[in-house]
């Protein structure tokens, strides 16, 4: 059960701090890039489109072997994002170039979310016992949708006044957690081998 704990944990932090970068889209397209709202409604639409076709992409070829790698590869993949999006604040670029990374960084957002909720379910269904699968799936659920309202809030705040900061700190605690997931469900041998 140490496995499952663990999991949902993990989970649970990780989709608190994935908000930022649904709180911080709108931002750095609107204010940051002064760019208009058909640009961020393009952006928008690349997640949804990464969505679309990875759902497809994983129906027809289903992620069946090394779950916890897939899992693993989704949160670094949005990891990944992070650190695209504070290098378009860092680094000196055209506005052109910084709005291309964020369409890319949508679209990989967007790929990263099936990526990861598709082992995530699976391990979860394998993992928890029979009797508390009902008790588990709803606690799961519950937590996640109360939590969003609070991220949503939390980074409303944060990242207008500091948004290249509040990105660093999310990406930084996101690859804790991804190396302390790793650490932690390394030695558990079970069917979802790394």
């Amino acid at each position: 059960m140490t496995e499952v704990k663990y999991l949902l944990v993990f989970c649970i932090f990780l989709n608190f701090i994935v908000n930022a970068l649904i709180v911080g889209m709108p931002i750095l397209i609107i204010q940051k890039l002064s760019l208009m709202s058909k640009h961020l409604g393009m952006a928008e639409s690349m997640l949804g489109i990464a969505l679309i076709l990875s759902g497809l992409v994983f129906s027809i070829v289903p992620i069946r072997k090394n779950l916890k790698l897939s899992f693993l590869l989704a949160f670094i993949m949005q990891a990944l994002v992070f650190i695209l999006l504070i290098i378009t604040q860092i680094v000196s670029i055209s506005i052109l170039v910084i709005y291309s990374f964020v369409l890319i960084g949508q679209f990989i957002l967007g790929f990263s979310v099936t990526l990861g909720n598709i082992p995530y379910q699976i391990m979860l269904q394998h993992l928890v016992d029979e009797a508390y699968k009902s008790r588990v799936f709803s606690v799961n659920q519950s937590v996640v949708s109360s939590l969003v309202p609070l991220s949503y809030t939390l980074f409303g705040f944060l990242l207008p006044a500091f948004f290249t900061e509040t990105l660093i700190v999310c990406s930084i605690v996101m690859l804790l957690m991804i190396i302390v997931f790793y650490m932690k469900m390394k030695p558990i041998q079970t069917e979802f081998e790394m």
